[in-house]
């Protein structure tokens, strides 16, 4: 059976057509339609492209009581609020007209319910039962999008809970074991989410998921991106903002220029500079760092059994701490018996010697040669063993 819009779809096409018989039939005989003909064709195409798009959102809900807020905005290409409904009888519904494929987000409280839509493919529903997760059915992008974030579902649970677990924790080594754990797993996930957002990159399911995950991705990965969205043609929108995050990236590379040179104090008070390290040994390694910084002392944990070996090489290890507290400091470098030549930045992360290396996060490391070029950023244990 036809469904009531293919219907009404087809009855205005049918007039369409008989319309344009009628205008034709009046030209052939040499006489003008009137205006009003004209005007009656014109309002029929346009009703007739209306309805190519016209399609319905239903959404159904078991866990939420009528008068329930339903907030929808458009999320891509441009955020803006759609409409708010209220449940009546456990359901509501919102027509939408898009003549291009357009992502919304439906959201609903107490118990809260997130879920992402795409239009242009047909009718869309959301049916959230009275326990567990909302089910949400579309079009084939639709379908596509949803079976790959049920897939992640596990690895996406561990990261959380790990990352949680991380945030509640005091004590270091159980801090030092989530941070390692949570890392392992957004590894996973967002290695998937890569995968998918390159195969994906023609429809509207990848150019979303590339968006929508805009913030989480590594320089190397916005590279493989923002190549492979440049000649996507749902791609505008995402390839910019791709772009504008790989630019602030490429922004902040210090690799190829001269080191800046600072003058900070030791544990003694005693002030150093890096031009008096680099007339001592063949490279400097240069580790911004703080003591509540969990990745940062993890760092130190790995480079420590090798510090000697480094220093064989010639390799002069020094860490800029940008902590406020000196005694914090002083704590931490203690309990993780590190054995390298410490320094401090007085003013932490507004200090000139941290704006001067464009550090934005922790930890960071820069690699100096005896010319005072910086060679290399965020050094590996084993790229250190290797020189």
């Amino acid at each position: 059976m036809l469904s009531m819009a293919k219907l009404i779809k087809q009855n205005i096409i049918l007039c369409c057509l008989h319309a344009l018989l009628l205008c034709d039939k009046k030209v052939r005989q040499g006489r003008r339609p009137s205006v009003r003909w004209m005007t009656l064709l014109v309002c029929l195409g346009i009703a007739t492209v209306q309805a190519s798009y016209a399609q319905s959102l239903q959404i159904a809900s078991k866990a939420h009581p009528d008068g329930t807020k339903v907030t929808i905005y458009r999320e891509w290409p441009q955020r803006m609020l759609v409409d708010t409904l209220r449940l009546t009888g456990g359901k509501a519904t919102l027509q939408l007209r898009d003549s291009l494929p357009m992502v919304y987000s439906v959201s609903i409280r107490t118990p809260y319910h997130h879920a992402i839509v795409f239009s242009n493919e047909g009718d869309m529903s959301i049916t959230i039962p009275e326990n567990g997760t909302a089910v949400v059915k579309g079009g084939k992008y639709q379908q596509q999008l949803s079976a790959f974030e049920q897939s992640l579902e596990a690895d996406q649970k561990a990261w959380n809970e790990w990352g949680n677990t991380y945030g509640k924790a005091t004590d270091l080594e159980l801090k030092l074991k989530a941070n390692q754990e949570s890392n392992k797993y957004a590894a996973k996930v967002m290695q998937a989410r890569l995968n998918f957002a390159l195969k994906h990159r023609q429809d509207i399911a990848g150019a979303w998921s590339a968006y929508n995950q805009a913030n989480l991705w590594q320089p190397a990965e916005l590279n493989q991106l923002v190549a492979a969205y440049k000649t996507s043609p749902l791609s505008p929108v995402t390839y910019n903002r791709l772009l504008q995050l790989q630019q602030q990236h490429e922004a902040n590379i210090m690799t190829g220029r001269k080191a800046p040179e600072f003058s900070l104090q030791n544990m003694d008070g005693k002030v150093v500079t890096l031009q008096s390290l680099l007339q001592q040994n063949k490279y400097v390694l240069v580790d911004y760092w703080a003591s509540w910084c969990t990745p940062c002392r993890a760092a130190n944990r790995k480079l420590a059994p090798i510090y000697e070996k480094l220093k064989s090489k010639g390799i002069a290890l020094v860490s800029v701490s940008v902590d406020t507290n000196e005694e914090l400091w002083k704590k931490a470098v203690a309990s993780d018996n590190i054995p390298w030549l410490q320094l401090r930045a007085d003013k932490a992360m507004d200090s000139e010697a941290v704006k001067a290396y464009r550090v934005k996060t922790l930890p960071a490391t820069f690699l100096i040669d005896q010319t005072g070029t910086i060679i290399r950023q965020q050094v590996t244990e084993q790229q250190l063993l290797q020189l």
